[in-house]
């Protein structure tokens, strides 16, 4: 592996992991959980439906 290839992997790891954070703090932060987390679940999953 190129290692510019494999440092651009890591940013990627952490971008992802810090987007995935604050999905986390958003539903975290809803009183209630569950609703919390199958309402964002629903939008996404509609969103990547409706998307061309």
């Amino acid at each position: 592996m190129v290692p510019s290839q494999k440092k651009s992997i890591i940013i990627i790891i952490i971008i992802i992991i810090i987007m995935s954070a604050m999905v986390w703090r958003q539903i975290l932060g809803k009183s209630n959980l569950q609703s919390g987390f199958q309402s964002h679940h629903w939008n996404s999953f509609i969103y990547f439906i409706k998307a061309p």
